[in-house]
């Protein structure tokens, strides 16, 4: 069975508030939730490892390319 995280959960994964969980889902900053049931937006799990898992790569390709250029 899959698990699902509601926002506060995310919110509390991803070190920041609730408020601003909804402005990076409103730009499309964190992906959109997996499933909507009234107001109440769900996340699987392993849709948050993956976003996790992209993030600190695209993050160490950033942090390459700064050392690169300081090289």
């Amino acid at each position: 069975m899959e698990h699902f995280l509601d926002s506060r959960q995310l919110a509390a994964i991803l070190e920041i508030n609730v408020r601003q969980l909804n402005y990076k889902v409103q730009i499309k900053d964190v992906p959109e939730p997996d499933m909507v049931i009234g107001r109440t937006r769900l996340w699987k799990r392993t849709s948050v490892k993956t976003y996790l898992h992209e993030l600190e790569q695209s993050i160490q390709r950033k942090v390459k390319k700064l050392g690169d250029k300081h090289a």
